[in-house]
């Protein structure tokens, strides 16, 4: 193997599929509480990425979150799509990259005008200021990494 080829193989980007699946999750719970519009954009392209069942997963979601049953009800969905996008990119280690786009996107587009709730998309955007990043307790902007990883 010739050192060009060692360069090529070693810049790929490699996706931690748990820190995707969780960045989706929230970027998820965050827009089912968004307006109608934003919503209805992400719903259509979840379904597209996941299949037509996500669609109305996706409906329930936002129908419990706006008349919750308990008060943890939005950590409940967190965790409930967590699983679920875990489950699918473990067995559907292709839509990985999509995913990762469409959250990225997501953020782009969902960006609230004023102070969200922490834990909300104005946490997660990039430029929104220093936090403690929820994953590993370590302070410092908040830069949009959603487990990617540059080799080389």
């Amino acid at each position: 193997m010739q050192i060009a080829d060692y360069h090529v193989r070693m810049s790929a980007t490699v996706m931690h599929q748990p820190r995707v699946a969780w960045e989706a999750s929230r970027t998820l719970v965050d827009v089912a509480c968004s307006d109608v519009e934003i919503f209805a954009w992400y719903r259509d392209q979840v379904s597209a990425l996941l299949g037509p069942v996500c669609h109305r997963e996706l409906l329930a979601t936002r129908t419990r979150l706006e008349n919750p049953q308990r008060d943890d009800a939005f950590s409940v969905e967190v965790g409930r799509w967590r699983v679920r996008f875990e489950d699918e990119l473990r067995n559907h280690a292709e839509i990985t990259e999509g995913l990762h786009l469409l959250t990225m996107a997501t953020r782009r587009r969902a960006l609230p005008v004023g102070p969200g709730p922490v834990g909300s998309l104005a946490d997660a955007v990039p430029g929104s200021g220093d936090r403690t990043d929820s994953t590993d307790g370590t302070e410092g902007p908040s830069d949009g990494d959603l487990g990617l990883f540059r080799l080389g």
